[in-house]
């Protein structure tokens, strides 16, 4: 399973959201993420 986590820079909500996707990478590392 791969998750893909697309952002602006001038996006607030992307900006906010960006720490738990951080964590969902520490917590299930067999997911793979792409940032």
């Amino acid at each position: 399973v791969s998750v893909v986590h697309f952002k602006r820079r001038s996006n607030i909500q992307c900006e906010q959201i960006s720490p738990f996707v951080d964590t969902l990478c520490v917590r299930y590392p067999s997911l793979n993420f792409l940032k």
